[in-house]
């Protein structure tokens, strides 16, 4: 008889390799298409009022709107009308105007007409990005099966099919004539870019397809020390009245007021840091305690003990300017890297270094992500890795994926933790502050500390938190004719300790008053820094400071047991003359 089992082994293997060879495109588009799918998910809302030539509409940040967001004014068109009953079905909604949004408050938000818009209306329903045209641009010419799971995933864009968007788009991207409702999503080989009917970026995404492999060095490092309990320290009240609550049983918030005082009201100096520091991390093994700090040009590391003892130095190998550093321990008895962010080119590089003994070697480079780690399980160990988009006018996307090394490749995977829309990787921590055996996520942002439980905002401080030295000014877009510079800031990541030793944790941040210049946002222009303390207590958050004020920005804060530890930075003149870091240290015990 004849058998077909050969035959059957054969198609086994040739399926089995098809699927290899597809799958590396199929994940990589995966993790991109799902970060395009959180922008522009659907959302619709109405138009509460006209202001003066903008808008007001009644979706918020809350609501998960950001500035920049096109949301389509749609009305009843052509009714749908059933042809034997003759009964009218429904009708074909028809955009009569397109609303930016520019500005966001808590409750609504502000948008603008981008064309001639006379006849929005009071109460007209707005959707966004709906029924609006859509082009696809590649520039890499393999970006057609991109292009089918994008189609596919944004729907309600009415998209120009492949072959005629091809036939007709510039030789390189540029603004579309005349246009008043399009959106273009370019694709090159730096990544997906999403550009408005003004052609100013929406949005960036790194490119759709595997990051390089690079192997990992091997390092041995030792175990995390156990969670160390802080002594007690002085807790003194005053009330106030109630600033704000929140609906239902989410916990309220107060103007009442904390002041945790340190054994010693001025804070002692440990050592002055070689050169200057404008942003330090943090991390504690077994029996030694690593300080990482970078000047924007290189990365030196210290053993903190009685005073610095130098590790090692790095850089990236790329010129560039280094924004932000975080210690990086994917498992207690692993390797120990570090994670650092960089600006070069026009663009975002996030980089990954090892420390092999005295050396800090890179690990991958150029990065197409804002890093940021943290510690989800308490045990004081940045096991993960968030990546964050770059986003031209935000800078901070809203994009973000986890990454892990998985031997020697880094990959992409959708966090597992729920984010506020608003969040970034950097200035920010996960902890359990409320006692409910949930984190909540805290964030630094445009000077503002949030607290959320997943994405319900349960905390907004004053506009006083934060201030940093690392701060940068860029273009929006290098290649438009107009120049639009913007700033962004990077906050040093508050820290979650029990400071009044009561068993709840409360959350210890840099806090600054800024002057003309910082308000302009030309600058950090810091007047005075502080340490200012939130803590959860009878089911509404309060907020205090600890220690003195200092006249320059802090690039750095740590709890170590009984040590509070930060790094004070002068910034010096215009010049740079002047400028020094030291690393200081309240102690909290009695």
């Amino acid at each position: 008889m004849f058998s077909s089992k050969p035959i059957l082994g054969k198609t086994l293997v040739l399926v089995i390799l098809m699927i290899s060879v597809c799958m590396p495109w199929t994940t990589a588009n995966s993790a991109v298409i799902d970060e395009i799918a959180d922008d522009f998910e659907p959302l619709a809302g109405v138009v509460v009022m006209a202001n003066n030539g903008e808008y007001i509409i009644d979706l918020d940040e809350s609501k998960g709107v950001m500035i920049g967001d096109l949301f389509s004014v749609v009305t009843a068109g052509k009714k749908i009308v059933h042809p034997t009953s003759g009964k009218v079905l429904g009708s074909l909604e028809e955009v009569k105007a397109v609303l930016k949004v520019i500005r966001t408050k808590p409750g609504y938000s502000f948008a603008r007409p981008l064309a001639k818009a006379a006849n929005i209306k009071r109460g007209d329903t707005i959707r966004r990005y709906n029924n609006l045209p859509a082009l696809f641009w590649d520039y890499t010419a393999n970006g057609k099966s991109f292009f089918a799971q994008l189609r596919q995933t944004l729907p309600d864009l009415k998209w120009q099919d492949y072959e005629s968007a091809q036939h007709n788009r510039p030789a390189r991207p540029q603004p579309i004539p005349d246009n008043k409702d399009t959106i273009v999503f370019i694709l090159t080989d730096r990544g997906v870019e999403v550009r408005d009917p003004e052609f100013f970026l929406l949005h960036h995404y790194g490119q759709p397809d595997a990051l390089e492999p690079v192997s990992a060095k091997p390092s041995t490092t030792q175990k995390t020390q156990p969670r160390a309990k802080v002594a007690p320290a002085p807790l003194v009240a005053k009330p106030a009245p109630a600033e704000s609550s929140k609906i239902g049983t989410q916990p309220q918030v107060s103007k009442e007021t904390v002041r945790f005082k340190p054994q010693y009201e001025r804070a002692q100096t440990i050592a002055k840091i070689a050169g200057f520091s404008v942003m330090t991390d943090f991390i504690k093994l077994r029996n030694q305690l690593l300080m990482a700090s970078t000047d924007g040009v290189k990365i030196a590391v210290y053993d903190v003990a009685d005073n610095l003892i130098p590790v090692a130095e790095g850089a990236p190998s790329y010129p560039g300017q280094i924004l932000a550093l975080k210690w990086w321990q994917p498992s207690e008895k692993g390797p120990l890297y570090l994670a650092a962010v960089s600006w070069a080119d026009e663009s975002v590089s996030g980089n990954i270094f090892t420390l092999d003994g005295k050396t800090l070697s890179p690990v991958q480079e150029r990065i197409p992500r804002i890093l940021g780690t943290f510690d989800l399980d308490g045990d004081k160990r940045p096991e993960t890795l968030l990546g964050q988009s770059f986003d031209g006018e935000n800078f901070f996307g809203s994009g973000i994926r986890e990454l892990k090394l998985t031997k020697g490749k880094i990959k992409l995977f959708k966090p597992t933790i729920s984010l506020p829309r608003r969040f970034t990787v950097l200035g920010s921590l996960f902890a359990d502050l409320t006692g409910d055996g949930q984190l909540e996520t805290v964030f630094i942002r445009g000077s503002i500390l949030y607290i959320y439980n997943k994405k319900n905002r349960l905390y907004q401080s004053p506009k006083e938190m934060g201030g940093s030295l690392s701060f940068l000014t860029y273009e929006v877009d290098p290649t438009a004719k107009n120049i639009m510079p913007t700033s962004a800031s990077f906050e040093v990541s508050p820290v979650a300790a029990d400071l009044d030793s009561d068993g709840q944790l409360e959350v210890l941040a840099v806090a600054s008053e800024r002057n003309f210049i910082g308000a302009v946002a030309a600058g950090p222009g810091i007047r005075k820094s502080w340490l200012e303390v939130v803590k959860f207590r009878e089911g509404r958050f309060v907020k205090g400071s600890l220690g003195e004020e200092m006249d320059s920005p802090l690039q750095g804060l740590m709890v170590d047991g009984k040590r509070v530890l930060f790094v004070v930075t002068a910034p010096g003149n215009i010049t740079g003359k002047g400028r020094n870091s030291h690393l200081l240290a309240y102690q909290l015990d009695l």
